[in-house]
């Protein structure tokens, strides 16, 4: 590289794959966040007083 010259990032690499572990491990992680959202919508249906469409007048 000379002199004033900006150093070039290769905009056009394609990510590192992952090695069969990390892919494991992601999609364990995956699921259990997938997991966790789920419980969380029901418990939010549980909690709502009133039956998706209704309305309380207000």
């Amino acid at each position: 590289m000379g002199e004033g010259e900006e150093p070039q990032a290769d905009a056009n690499r394609s990510p590192t794959p992952f090695t069969p572990e990390e892919r494991a491990e992601y999609d364990w992680w995956a699921a259990l966040g997938h997991q966790a959202w789920s419980m969380i919508d029901e418990w939010e249906r549980e909690e709502s007083p009133h039956k998706p469409g209704e309305h309380d007048g207000t």
